[in-house]
């Protein structure tokens, strides 16, 4: 059984981090008029190259389940773009608030 050294384990942490911040923040997304473009799949391009094969498909699989997130949480604009996941956890819940 081949040994995972340390050092691959903290860049799949440090890259999974990454893809996670930039999906949370405006950072990973850029609202155009005309669609909106995504920046969360440049640490994954990287990844796949500094960590190989293996390395890729993990860190696409993160990527994959990242994005899709929003789409069935409701989180999507319907103008196209993503909401940060801080903002839109904040008008959800107020919308669904229950008053007395």
């Amino acid at each position: 059984m081949r040994k995972i050294q340390t050092r691959t384990i903290v860049l799949y942490g440090l890259f999974i981090a990454v893809i996670f911040l930039l999906g949370l923040t405006p950072l990973g997304y850029i609202s155009l008029p005309i669609a909106a473009i995504t920046t969360v799949h440049i640490p994954v391009i990287v990844g796949g190259y500094v960590l190989g094969k293996k390395g890729g498909a993990v860190l696409g699989f993160f990527f994959g389940c990242w994005l899709s997130f929003p789409a069935f949480n409701g989180l999507a604009c319907p103008q196209g773009g993503y909401r940060s996941f801080p903002t839109a956890f904040a008008v959800r819940f107020r919308s669904n608030s229950i008053s007395f």
